[in-house]
Formats: C-alpha cells, sequence, structure tokens
C-alpha cells in the first residue's frame, strides 16, 4: 500500500480487488469476494464517477459471484 500510494497508482487497487474476488471465488470464498468486489466498485466509482469504464465488468462480476454462490447451494 506504500508503494500504491507513493506511485500514486491507487485508480489500479480497482483492478487488483477484482483480481482479488475472482481468486477467493474460486476457492469458494464468497464473503471475502464480496468485500473485494464492493472495494473495486467503490474505487472504480472514485476514481470513474457512477459511469466508470469498468461499469459493465463490476456488474458481470456480480453476476457471476452470484451464479457460483448458487452452485455452491445446490451441491
Amino acid at each position: 500500500m506504500h508503494t500504491i500510494e507513493k506511485e500514486e497508482l491507487d485508480p489500479q487497487l480497482a483492478e487488483y480487488y477484482q483480481q482479488f474476488a475472482r481468486a477467493y471465488m474460486a476457492i469458494g470464498k464468497f464473503q471475502k469476494a464480496r468485500e473485494y468486489i464492493v472495494q473495486a466498485e467503490k474505487t472504480w466509482e472514485e476514481y470513474g464517477g457512477e459511469e466508470h469504464e469498468n461499469l459493465e465488468g463490476i456488474r458481470q462480476l456480480w453476476n457471476v459471484l452470484e451464479a457460483a454462490e448458487k452452485d455452491a447451494e445446490e451441491e
């Protein structure tokens, strides 16, 4: 985090948060995935506005999470 702040890379955190969410989904840790999607969404909104460039990507990530949770419940 120190390097991110020092190099002013804060907007790139949104991408990292999305990757963390995908990783947690892959191992079935859906609550942690949800937390990182929320962080990604907040970061995108903070640096790109409510109609940010990755709005559709965030929506898709929510859909993937919901589908993964549903699949896990059915097993």
